[in-house]
Formats: C-alpha cells, sequence, structure tokens
C-alpha cells in the first residue's frame, strides 16, 4: 500500500517494512533530524510488521500487529497525544489507558486531523477542527475526542481534505468539515461544527471513500436492484389476474421489476423501480376493514381487489392528502384478531416512516387510536430518520439512524419493551435500546441485534421462542440473550428473524439455529417446541424467508436451491401440493434463480429473484441432501441460553443513550464526549520497553 502527504510519500512493502521518500522537516517520515528528506525510499525503523498506514499533510500514522505509531507534526494535536506543538521525527508508539491495539480498527488521517476507528464502531477524533471537521460540536482543536455518530465500520480521508467521512454499519454515510463546494454531500454549501449525513439518491453500500479539499470521491454499490416478482400461495392474496386457483408453485408476476415486496395475510405490498407502491388483496367484508391496504373504502370492493398504486397520503404538517412521496421500503402486517385488523408502514426516500391500517392499541405511532385509510407520516419525537421497521400484529418498531428503537402499539405481552406497567402506546416512544444493526418482530414477540452489544429479546415466549427454558413467561423489558454458552454471538451471525411464534439464527457459516413453536413442522423436524433445533449443511444457507404472520420458513442456500418447510393448506410451500412439510422440501421455479428477497405471510409467499438460466434442472428431490443434519438440543441441556435485563450505560458508548433520554441536548452530547475521551494516552518511542501497567 501508500499514503501521500503534502510533500511525502509512504510505500508499505509485503513484509510490513515502511519506506518514506520526501520530506522530513517535521518528522513525517521519521527518519530523525538529521534528516531532512530524502529524494529515495529509506526504512523508516522500530514499528516491527506494519498492516496499515495513512498520512496527513505533514504527520503520518502507522498501525502495527501489535501497537500504534504516529510521527510527524502535532501543531492541532492530531497525533491524539497531548503534546501540544511538539514535532516527532521519529516513530513513537501510542496507547490509550483504556483502549489497546487489539480495539482498533483503523488509524487514518485528513489533513491536519487524525480518527481512531474502534472495532466497537467507536471514532476518536483529534487534531485541527476549525471547520468542525472532528463532529464533535466545537471549533476547538483536541487531542481526543469521541465524534457523535452512530457505529462506523469505514473511514473515508485524504491528506489534503479538511472533510472526514464515516461509513455506518446502518449503511448510511455521515460527514464532518469543510463544505464551501459542498464537499460533504448534504445537498447545500452551509457552514456546520456538527456532522451530518451525506444525501446519497438511493441506499448504497459505500466500499471507498476518498476526499480531496474540494471534493470527493466515493465507490459503492445499490443495495437494493429491481428484480423479478415470484408468488405463490392463496391467490386472492395477491388478486393475480382474477384467479381464484391457488398457486403451489412459484409464477412469475407481470407487474414489472420490484424494488421491494412484503406479504400480509390477504394482500400483498409491491414497490415498482420508481418508487411507486402498489397493493392487490382480499377484503372479505367492507365494514371489517381498517385500512390496513392504504386505500380508502370507496376505492375497493368486497373479495379480490387487483393491483392499485398508493397515490394519496396525509402529511402531519398539513390537513389535506398530498401526493405519496417516493418510497423505498414496505412492510404488510399481521392478523392478530381478525383478517381486516391489520397494518401497513411505510419508509420514503427521505427517511419517513407511513403508517395506515387497524389503530385500536396505538400501533400507527400517530399519537390516538383512531384507525388510518391511507397512509399518515409518523412524527419522530427526536427528528432525524428511520433506517427500517418491523411490524407484529398490533405492534410497531422503528430502527432510527443512530441506532435506536422506537416503538408503539400493544405492550400487553411486553412485545415493545416499555415495562410492565405500560400496557399500550400510541406515539413513537423509546424503549431503552440503542446501538441495534436489525430487528424483527413475530406475532406478538421482538428481537433485536447489536453487532457490539448483542442479542436482544421481548415479549411473548408462550412457544419458548426466546429459545430459553422460561416456558409461559413474558418479558416486558429488553432482555439480553446469550446462546449456547457464548459461542453464538453477533459478530458470527448474520441474522436473527422472527416467525408468528419461533424464531431463528442464521450464522455466518449457514449453520441454522430454530426454536419456538413447531405445529407445522417449520422447523423442518418434528422436534416439539421445547428444544433448540441445529441445522448444519455442506451447502451453507444464505438467506431466511419468514415474517410476522408466518408458519412456514424458506431457506436459500448458497448453491441457488430454495427449501421450505412448514404450514401449506394454501400451495404456500412452492412445492407442487397443499401438504405440510416437516422436513425441508425443494422449491421448483423450473429455471435457476438468485434470490434476493423472500417475504411469507399465514397463507403465501413473495420472492424477489433475478433469472440466471432459463434451463435449470428440474429439482424433483423431495428432501435436501443426507449431509444436511438437524441436531436438537433440551433446553434443560447445559447449552441452553442465559438472560440478563438491558442494562443502560452512561458512558462510552452510553451517550447515545444518554442524549437520546435528555432530548438531543446539544451541551449534555459535549460534555459526555468528553468523559468518554478522557482516557489518557500514553506516548513512547519507538524500540523502548513498552512494558506498561
Amino acid at each position: 500500500g501508500a499514503a501521500i502527504g503534502g510533500e511525502h510519500t509512504l510505500l508499505l512493502h509485503e513484509d510490513g517494512i515502511v519506506f518514506g521518500c520526501g520530506s522530513n522537516e517535521k518528522g513525517q517520515i521519521g527518519l530523525g533530524t538529521d534528516l531532512a528528506g530524502s529524494k529515495f525510499p529509506r526504512p523508516i525503523y522500530g514499528m516491527g510488521l506494519v498492516e496499515k498506514i495513512s498520512s496527513g499533510l505533514e504527520h503520518s500514522l502507522f498501525l502495527s500487529s501489535n501497537e500504534v505509531y504516529i510521527t510527524g507534526s502535532n501543531a492541532y494535536g492530531q497525533m491524539c497525544a497531548p503534546t501540544w506543538s511538539q514535532t516527532l521525527f521519529w516513530p513513537h508508539w501510542l496507547r490509550w489507558t483504556h483502549f489497546g491495539r487489539q480495539h482498533i480498527e483503523s488509524f487514518e488521517a485528513i489533513q491536519s486531523s487524525s480518527f481512531v476507528l474502534f472495532i466497537d464502531g467507536t471514532v476518536l477524533a483529534c487534531g485541527k477542527n476549525d471547520e468542525g471537521q472532528l463532529g464533535d460540536g466545537t471549533l476547538e482543536d483536541q487531542f481526543g475526542t469521541v465524534m457523535l455518530f452512530p457505529p462506523i465500520r469505514r473511514l473515508g480521508v485524504g491528506a489534503s481534505a479538511e472533510t472526514a467521512f464515516f461509513v455506518g454499519f446502518n449503511g448510511y454515510v455521515y460527514s464532518a468539515g469543510r463544505n464551501d463546494h459542498g464537499q460533504m454531500g448534504s445537498g447545500d454549501t452551509d457552514f456546520t461544527e456538527w456532522g451530518r449525513k451525506v444525501l446519497f439518491n438511493m441506499d448504497i453500500h459505500a466500499s471507498k471513500i476518498s476526499a480531496a479539499s474540494n471534493h470527493v470521491l466515493a465507490i459503492a454499490t445499490p443495495l437494493v436492484q429491481p428484480a423479478t416478482f415470484f408468488f405463490w400461495g392463496a391467490a386472492e392474496s395477491f388478486a393475480a389476474g382474477g384467479s381464484s386457483l391457488d398457486t403451489t408453485t412459484p409464477s412469475n408476476n407481470t407487474v414489472a421489476t420490484v424494488i421491494d415486496v412484503s406479504s400480509g395475510p390477504g394482500y400483498t405490498l409491491v414497490l415498482l423501480s420508481e418508487g411507486k407502491a402498489a397493493v392487490a388483496g382480499y377484503i372479505e367484508s367492507l365494514n371489517d376493514y381498517h385500512g390496513h391496504m392504504g386505500l380508502p373504502t370507496k376505492d375497493l370492493s368486497e373479495g379480490e381487489n387487483q393491483y392499485q398504486y398508493i397515490l394519496t397520503v396525509h402529511d402531519s404538517t398539513s390537513s389535506t392528502e398530498i401526493d405519496a412521496p417516493t418510497f423505498k421500503k414496505v412492510y404488510a402486517g399481521a392478523d392478530q384478531l381478525s383478517p381486516g385488523a391489520m397494518h401497513s408502514v411505510f419508509i420514503d426516500n427521505e427517511g419517513q416512516a407511513w403508517a395506515t391500517g387497524s389503530n385500536s392499541k396505538g400501533q400507527l405511532c400517530l399519537g390516538d387510536n383512531d384507525d388510518r385509510f391511507i397512509p399518515h407520516k409518523i412524527t419522530l419525537p427526536y427528528g432525524g430518520q428511520v433506517v427500517s421497521a418491523a411490524i407484529g400484529g398490533q405492534h410497531t418498531l422503528l430502527l432510527h439512524e443512530y441506532g435506536y428503537v422506537l416503538v408503539c402499539g400493544s405492550n400487553e405481552d411486553g412485545q415493545i419493551g416499555l415495562g410492565e406497567n405500560v400496557t399500550t402506546a400510541n406515539s413513537p416512544e423509546w424503549n431503552g435500546l440503542v446501538l441495534i444493526d436489525s430487528m424483527s418482530a413475530g406475532l406478538d414477540f421482538s428481537l433485536f441485534m447489536s453487532s457490539n452489544r448483542g442479542f436482544y429479546v421481548t415479549g411473548n415466549n408462550a412457544y419458548n421462542q426466546f429459545c430459553a427454558n422460561i416456558e409461559g413467561k413474558s418479558l416486558f423489558v429488553p432482555h439480553i440473550l446469550t446462546m449456547a454458552g457464548g459461542n453464538i454471538t453477533t459478530w458470527n451471525t448474520k441474522s436473527f428473524e422472527a416467525g408468528k411464534a419461533s424464531s431463528y439464527t442464521l450464522l455466518n457459516d449457514g449453520r441454522l439455529r430454530m426454536c419456538g413453536s413447531n405445529e407445522y413442522g417449520q422447523r423442518g423436524t418434528d422436534a416439539s417446541y421445547d428444544t433448540i433445533t441445529t441445522w448444519s449443511n455442506d451447502n451453507p444457507h444464505r438467506l431466511l424467508g419468514v415474517g410476522p404472520s408466518s408458519d412456514s420458513l424458506f431457506i436459500f442456500l448458497a448453491d441457488g436451491s430454495l427449501l421450505a418447510a412448514g404450514r401449506n393448506d394454501n400451495g404456500q410451500l412452492g412445492v407442487g401440493d397443499k401438504i405440510d412439510r416437516n422436513e425441508f422440501t425443494y422449491v421448483n421455479f423450473g429455471t435457476y434463480v438468485d434470490v434476493k428477497q423472500l417475504s411469507v405471510s399465514s397463507d403465501r409467499t413473495l420472492c424477489r429473484a433475478d433469472i440466471v438460466d432459463n434451463f435449470a434442472e428440474d429439482l424433483t428431490e423431495t428432501n435436501p441432501s443426507p449431509s444436511m443434519i438437524a441436531h436438537s438440543e433440551s433446553l434443560d441441556s447445559t447449552v441452553k441460553p442465559k438472560f440478563s435485563t438491558a442494562s443502560k450505560q452512561t458512558s462510552g458508548r452510553g451517550l447515545l443513550e444518554m442524549s437520546i433520554k435528555e432530548g438531543m441536548n446539544s451541551e449534555l452530547l459535549h460534555s459526555i464526549a468528553k468523559s468518554v475521551a478522557s482516557s489518557e494516552p500514553i506516548l513512547g518511542a519507538a524500540g523502548e520497553d513498552d512494558e506498561i501497567s
């Protein structure tokens, strides 16, 4: 690798040795006080085997296998050490009293500032801050301040830049610093001492960001690409050309390519590539219709309803209907009481959430209990944007861009985690969880996953869907769940998802761990609900298909096969008949497909997939290959999960928790950030005896 400063260059050799050339007037290539520079590469000694390098204008940063090293100018505190104005002419190791090298992901520089990215997503910022580039709400230079962002997984920097970029685990990109040419990407050229979100016109996965003094480049991949829409199950749920026959194998819908689908009992939500939402479904009685399809009663009829666009919405700031915004995600609900008592949620391109349908428990988050027949905008108590949502029978979960969870609706079984004294909430309330990466809702329970905090569960556990031996016990606040003695963690887990009364943990190595209801054989075995089933396979699992009303499970394998088990009374397994399965069976598309998304309800299944071959083999085998092995564990065994109540922190990454509690008070945020950064750095010359207690 290489790193380039103002007048110096660093070259990282494959053997871990760093070579420097160019100016050493400020010690930026670490060659000592005798050399003002070098016209050819010289080895920089005393750092061991170096893994990563980065350069600012006049300083250099190095990460070796066991130490952090710095050299060059520290005029603004950019070395992250309290040696103001001191110039270092050879590499010095740097430590913080509470943070070792093993906790550091990267250490990178912009012009006269530096950023330490820790593996938990925390960012410590140091150095020049006259343009607000440290994102801590001040314009004061710092030798260490915690940036007030959600958990970060990647930095975007450049040696001439006075703007820094931060890619969050939530998929969003944030910026801080100079913006006179619009280099923050925030849609304007306004100055601010706070960090801001970069306004990409689509959801993206940023793989690299490179910043200069007046412009920025990014390499990114769109997270969602239009794909072909397949469906199977109850025909009336998607009004497939008016057919009254259930579809027992996947059929290709002619709606067009779609970017999102969601399956609810008796109805279908699809999102077209231009961001228009369409709905189709079956209404047994208009008198019992509560608005879950997002269309007024006058636009619907009893029986099957063909696809219609959802064209109007209601903005909370206006008393009149307006044109629907461009949506990017749709969520269909589950029927807890009656087929018409459901609700739906939409998220638009601006990160705002909209809700429609039954509101008897306040599950629309609109501040009352009145049903809505077109989507109404949800007012977020702390502002900002919604990343994703999950909805159960009578509750709604909203994941904020800063990683905390807002909830509303029924809490009668603890499904929104607001405590035993709260039965319902009709406005969005914070349930105490922060740093959440993903969440999923069953009919009356909720699951959450945080990459640096663990698994959380709350709600009804009647079928042991929490994978713990507390049968019949409901949890009314989120509890931390430790699975299998700790050998299953969020670091080796791909997803943690809920069915109607079951839960599924998909591990990175392709294993699948299941617990909860097995009434229809949805766990692929005849195991009872009080056991944990683990599937292992030579052909790893890639993607799961479930939903808050589903008694079926779908597994997409690495070789392109789709397997299904569970309830099949409407043909919702897609296996060619209506017989329930308690062992996984191949779904026959009749062609090779690359499945992108699966959404499952009680009566049918939706799928987004790319067709990769029109002449695939006919997969008619009844069962998966013998190499797929199910192992059941009793909940009374030694590997049973452990519970502990989710505790709140007031330091470290708990600063966000406090900021929410106090209503985003900027002074409080800054004071907490300073206390978090109070871990004093220790500086030592390269090669010194560095045993420090």
